[in-house]
């Protein structure tokens, strides 16, 4: 399944810890969780990614979790 649009797929990512060019160099080949990041500090952002990490660490078949945040 293809859910990504090129010109998301093919944009410059920057960040902490990136090593590639795009969003692609950061996704596995299988299904994965794109979570955007609107505010990054927010209680609801910081509620959510906990959330979010406890899942992922107690469900094996839960998807690797890629979060992002538009630059300004």
């Amino acid at each position: 399944m293809e859910f990504l649009p090129e010109s998301f797929k093919t944009r410059e990512a920057f960040g902490i810890h990136l090593r590639g060019k795009n969003i692609l160099t950061y996704l596995p080949p299988r299904l994965s969780l794109l979570v955007f990041l609107r505010h990054s500090g927010c209680i609801f952002v910081r509620e959510a990614v906990a959330d979010l990490k406890e899942i992922f660490e107690s469900s094996l078949s839960f998807p690797s979790i890629l979060f992002f945040f538009l630059k300004i």
